[in-house]
């Protein structure tokens, strides 16, 4: 692990969690706070042939980030700056993309995702339908690393 991180090409995630450790036998006189705050980590190495070179990019996020009130070329309108960013700006990822058919990509997925979730979790009846869902055709597929 202490080689892997000393790479600096990893990614780190940390988890807080409580745990409570009771005791089969308390005693008023005894009594102490038994839930203690431990914490976990974990490194994912980066893959898909990710350097360290690709990875010098802190300055310039900096520079636009809509934190840094010098920014000096700032990514954002200052209304946007001002606004933030939300789960809602997900909402737009390949808004434009056109998949085989008239519907975006991303119609295409939310009525493909409400069919397989008809058929899997729906009534006994749409079952019959499993062999007509078919595959979702791929818009940028990620290769996969072994």
């Amino acid at each position: 692990m202490k080689a892997l991180g000393h790479t600096m090409l990893v990614a780190y995630a940390y988890n807080n969690f409580d745990v409570d450790l009771k005791m089969s036998d308390q005693h008023a006189e005894k009594s102490s706070d038994m839930l203690k705050h431990p914490t976990s980590g974990i490194l994912f190495p980066l893959q898909h042939r990710t350097t360290a070179v690709d990875l010098r990019c802190s300055r310039t996020l900096w520079e636009q980030s809509i934190y840094n009130i010098e920014a000096t070329k700032p990514a954002l309108s200052s209304t946007a700056r001002r606004a933030g960013k939300t789960h809602r700006d997900l909402l737009g990822l390949h808004e434009k993309n056109q998949g085989t058919g008239a519907m975006s990509c991303r119609r295409q997925y939310n009525a493909w995702k409400m069919m397989l979730d008809l058929i899997e979790h729906g009534p006994e009846y749409f079952w019959c339908f499993w062999d007509l869902l078919g595959e979702l055709d791929i818009m940028e597929a990620i290769p996969v690393v072994r």
